[in-house]
């Protein structure tokens, strides 16, 4: 079964492990999720614990190493977030089993990070059965809603086509003059066109994001709108005929509602709601959250130089 990201059993014995530990409140905090503080000292004697079972300590520890450990236990906030909301809860039974999971504690971990590990291991577990229990969704019209606001400038803005390629212009131009006369678009591309794994879909390309095709297929759709048919349109690949299912743009909520449904099912679709639901503040020092990646970002290097992007 797939596990949430970033939140792991506790290897001990590997080069580095990441963990999840307590949301106790402080001043002094490296993040502080939905108003639960991680607490700095906390964290940083986690870390160094970690960073000793290869000879070094809190100090020696890389960005990565630390970010990857934070991620963690942002992620064990949400889990307990999220527990509390569904009013699920972790029994005996499901720490024994945890406690299982973790396995064999290296000398140099306390027992009380391994409580913390356990705890938040057998929440996981709780919460990933109950996301996965088809037969209650754990979510409602408003979470499916409001991951398509979150997400739809991002995920959801591209193009939908289908295409027919052949090898000439002549061959091009016979087939839009059978379209235009009533030819169906998905029996001609299962006959004649040359790109043969969409040719078996009936031509289909599904939706795709700019930059995904050859310039002149890209250009064309871009000027074009939902509803027409193109071409002949000449690659490299030889001439496209080209309908456009959905123009460049935001999919309406209406045509992606039943693929969030679908993606909110698994774990991994929770996570991102809960990422971008969530008010996650991390401390500069260690980094700063991803609400795309659901994960802390290292800080860049000061020792190297930034190279501008361009667009």
């Amino acid at each position: 079964m797939k596990r949430l990201a970033c939140i792991l059993i506790l290897v001990f014995a590997a080069a580095f492990a990441t963990g999840c530990g307590s949301s106790s409140s402080s001043s002094s905090s490296a993040a502080t999720v939905n108003g639960t503080d991680i607490d700095r000292a906390d964290f940083l004697d986690q870390l160094g614990q970690l960073s000793k079972l290869n000879g070094g300590d809190a100090n020696s520890a890389t960005a990565s190493q630390s970010s990857g450990l934070l991620t963690s236990r942002i992620i064990a906030v949400l889990v307990s977030d999220e527990m509390a909301r569904l009013g699920l809860k972790v029994t005996d039974a499901d720490l024994e089993t945890a406690r299982t999971e973790v396995g064999e504690v290296p000398e140099g971990i306390t027992q009380s990070f391994v409580d913390y590990v356990v705890r938040a291991q057998a929440e996981q577990d709780v919460l990933v059965a109950r996301i996965n229990d088809s037969t209650q969704p754990w979510f409602t019209d408003a979470e499916v809603q409001s991951y398509y606001d979150f997400v739809k400038d991002t995920k959801f803005v591209n193009y939908c086509t289908h295409h027919i390629l052949v090898d000439d212009e002549a061959t091009a131009n016979e087939i839009l003059a059978s379209l235009k006369n009533g030819g169906d678009f998905a029996q001609l591309a299962k006959d004649r066109s040359t790109d043969t794994a969409s040719a078996e879909k009936g031509g289909d390309l599904g939706c795709n994001t700019k930059g995904s095709f050859v310039p002149e297929f890209e250009a064309a759709v871009f000027d074009a709108h939902t509803g027409d048919t193109l071409g002949p349109v000449k690659s490299e690949y030889g001439y496209h005929i080209i309908r456009v299912d959905h123009e460049y743009g935001p999919q309406t909520f209406a045509e992606v509602r039943d693929s969030i449904a679908t993606t909110l099912s698994d774990e991994q679709g929770w996570l991102t709601w809960k990422s971008y639901s969530s008010k996650i503040d991390v401390d500069k020092k260690y980094g700063t959250w991803s609400k795309s990646d659901a994960q802390v970002i290292p800080p860049a290097d000061p020792t190297k130089p930034t190279t501008p992007t361009t667009k």
